[in-house]
């Protein structure tokens, strides 16, 4: 740590602490800084055997005689990064896992020996078996006369550390481990507990417990006394050096972000998230009591195993995916797991308890360009504290921070680099990332990410709402929001089709039902099949611009408003094509000058009336920058660019390539579009479907959808297509 001891009583007034805050201060650093050198030390004494530039998992594939497999790795629950070999930026909790792991190995390794020598001795007796006490943990435990080890693993062979303590006993490592989870408990309640961070004692306590186990250290790897008196010397200077306050110290600037820093990002994301505004209802809900907590499914392992969402947390990987289709929730579980942790009480949302702190950023953000800058959307206040940007995000990395990273498959030219550094910077700290993304959209470059900075990642997948109950609970709590009559929601619902109802699976859609109950609700009975959705949720839309025009206009406007929603669409599928979600006010006045020729400059403000129903504004989070505007729901910014194509279909004989325009490398941006554009042409001229399915195979196909699950999901959005059912029966 900088800085010179001088002693509390001598500091200048002004740089005098509070005793609250000076009891916070040194726990903080005690736990930061002060233990995990220690830990570090004994850490070496345990790795003796491992080569100054050997990773931990070299070391141990050396020790076993062959390689670690990604599956092993994965299911032994590593902590740390597969290249690690110093564990100079692990935290108590990394090297916890680390000394548990390889005493563990090193355990095997004694006993595969033994084995090894009783099978000898019992050849060389004639038949005899010899057994031999194990040390495993100190548990000496006898092997079984048949036991034995994979034949690969029987290369274990540990040269410089012994099995034996410094009383030529087995040693009794659990002793060892029992202190340092002492220690690490110690840790959990300070930086968890504000009551415990707040404790003076607990200084008292952690020294204590790191002189005990620099004790317990002296008896398993029988060290010397001149070592040992060292150590504990170091642990005294460095207690006496936090009598002093240090400024310029990363773990002051940690303490700050403990005592202050969630506090401000609860601040930014409070207003922000608290609320939910429903596309076209006009109204706002508060968002916990309408949230419907989601089932995820686990993507690798056993198939159907589903599990309450919290329990993601429970996965060892650094990085936690977790995908849907379009309108699955992955935002909304987002937005409520950032309320949730800000508002954590005795037994609510233990899961993130974990976390020290918590940072959002949206791939859709086309303006943050530097992780810095995300940073400083959070903590504004504290970075002119401290100092500068850099300095926040250096303490933060020091915390167990959860970086969340919402809608990966709306990444752009700008938020990518953000993205590639929220990966690159944690993963060598003790942050963790929960990233959503849709199941296909991106996914392989994702895990390219992932994998080429060596962070272990494991996918979830959000479980639909395929049962009849799981959706009327969901549009109870909606019900009950909008003080719609009770039941009254509920019952039109269940007199839908069961093969309509099957398009509700999705919490967007069942929030689409909620408006069509309200504004269309005679259209409902009519739904005979799937298509008849889609085709009325567009029709919603006009039939609400229709009402905000008539106030300014007596023009007839179906038509007007045909020519309005293809320069609509058409602008959707450009902004898709290049993976935009949001559009600047600049970007916004291209499409409203196309709108212009067609309301013949009669209609005044018509193209921001018609906008204003279609788009919703964004507003920058830290009051720097740009508004920006995108559609209430990338799906519905789907189905717009989705009718636009259905329209140029039906209007010409262009080519589909010539009405996409894409490059080969934009197709997969396409995908919900061009499966939407499906249900629209068979609904409307299902001969005309016919007669364009080969190119629109194609389009698919260019588009990612080839395998027979792919099509099974196109099935699924589009369940009355003969086409695609013709296609999927063939598998």
């Amino acid at each position: 740590m900088a800085g010179q001891s001088v002693p509390a009583s001598s500091m200048p007034a002004g740089e005098r602490m509070t005793d609250e805050n000076y009891a916070i201060y040194r726990n903080v650093v005690g736990v930061l800084y002060v233990a995990p050198k220690v830990i570090r030390f004994v850490v070496s004494k345990e790795c003796v055997d491992k080569k100054s530039d050997e990773s931990y998992k070299k070391y141990m594939e050396r020790l076993k005689g062959r390689e670690i497999t990604e599956n092993e790795w994965k299911r032994d629950e590593w902590l740390i990064s597969r290249d690690l070999s110093h564990p100079d930026n692990l935290d108590i909790t990394g090297l916890f896992c680390l000394l548990e792991k390889l005493s563990r190995l090193h355990d095997e390794c004694w006993r595969s020996e033994k084995l090894s020598n009783s099978k000898n001795k019992s050849e060389e007796g004639g038949g005899g078996v010899v057994t031999a006490t194990a040390s495993m943990g100190g548990g000496g435990r006898q092997p079984d006369k048949n036991e034995e080890l994979p034949p690969a693993d029987r290369k274990c062979q540990l040269e410089k550390l012994s099995p034996l303590d410094k009383n030529d006993e087995a040693r009794e490592f659990q002793k060892l481990l029992n202190k340092l989870r002492k220690v690490k408990d110690l840790r959990n309640k300070i930086m968890h507990e504000f009551e415990v961070t707040l404790t003076p004692q607990k200084f008292s306590d952690l020294k204590t417990a790191l002189l005990e186990l620099i004790e317990e250290a002296e008896r398993v790897y029988s060290l010397p006394q001149s070592e040992v008196e060292n150590q504990k010397k170091n642990v005294h200077d460095d207690f006496e050096r936090l009598q002093t306050l240090d400024k310029k110290s990363i773990y002051y600037w940690c303490m700050i972000l403990n005592m202050s820093g969630k506090l401000a990002v609860k601040n930014l994301w409070i207003t922000k998230l608290s609320e939910e505004t429903l596309p076209l209802l006009n109204s706002n809900v508060q968002r916990q009591e309408v949230f419907h907590a989601l089932d995820v499914m686990v993507r690798e392992g056993p198939k159907g195993q589903v599990q309450p969402y919290p329990e993601i947390f429970n996965a060892p990987e650094k990085a936690i995916i977790i995908s849907g289709v379009a309108g699955a929730g992955k935002t909304t579980l987002l937005k409520n797991i950032v309320l949730q942790f800000f508002e954590l009480k005795e037994g609510n949302a233990d899961y993130l308890r974990q976390f020290d702190q918590l940072i959002l950023f949206e791939c859709r953000d086309r303006t943050t360009k530097t992780l810095a800058d995300v940073i400083e959307q959070h903590f504004k206040a504290l970075c002119r504290e401290l100092e500068g940007k850099q300095n926040v995000l250096d303490a933060l990395l020091l915390l167990h921070a959860l970086f969340v990273i919402d809608g990966y498959d709306e990444v752009n030219q700008v938020s990518i680099n953000v993205v590639g550094e929220i990966i690159e910077k944690t993963s060598s700290s003790n942050c963790r990332v929960l990233i959503t993304t849709r199941p296909h959209s991106a996914k392989e470059k994702l895990k390219m990410l992932l994998a080429t900075n060596d962070v272990n990642s494991t996918e979830f997948e959000i479980k639909p709402l395929t049962e009849l109950d799981e959706q009327l609970e969901f549009l109870t709590r909606y019900e009950k929001s909008l003080d719609i009559k009770k039941g009254e929601m509920t019952e039109s619902f269940k007199t839908l089709k069961e093969d309509v109802r099957s398009l509700f699976t999705e919490p967007i859609n069942l929030i689409l039902f909620c408006d069509m109950h309200k504004h269309m609700p005679e259209t409902i009975s009519l739904w005979e099949k799937p298509g008849d959705v889609a085709k009325d949720i567009l029709r919603l839309y006009k039939k609400l611009v229709t009402i905000k025009l008539a106030n300014v206009t007596h023009r007839e406007c179906e038509v007007m408003l045909d020519d309005l929603f293809v320069v609509i669409g058409s602008a959707a599928l450009e902004f898709i094509r290049e993976n935009i979600v949001t559009f600047s006010e600049e970007e916004l006045r291209q499409v409203q000058r196309k709108c212009i020729p067609i309301l013949n400059n009669t209609v005044e403000c018509g193209s921001e009336i018609i906008l204003s129903m279609v788009l919703k504004v964004n507003r920058p989070l830290s009051g720097i920058g740009h508004i920006t505007y995108a559609f209430h729901h990338k799906s519905i910014q789907e189905m717009f660019a989705a009718e636009f194509v259905v329209q140029r279909i039906l209007a010409s004989n262009d080519s589909l390539n010539s009405i996409l325009e894409a490059e080969p490398e934009e197709m997969r941006s396409l995908r919900e579009v061009l499966q939407y554009a499906l249900q629209g042409l068979s609904r409307c001229k299902p001969g005309l479907l016919k007669k364009r399915w080969p190119e629109l195979k194609q389009a698919l196909n260019d588009a990612g959808v080839v395998s027979a699950a792919d099509w099974q999901e196109c099935l699924r959005i589009c369940p009355d297509v003969v086409q695609v059912a013709k296609l999927v029966a063939t598998f």
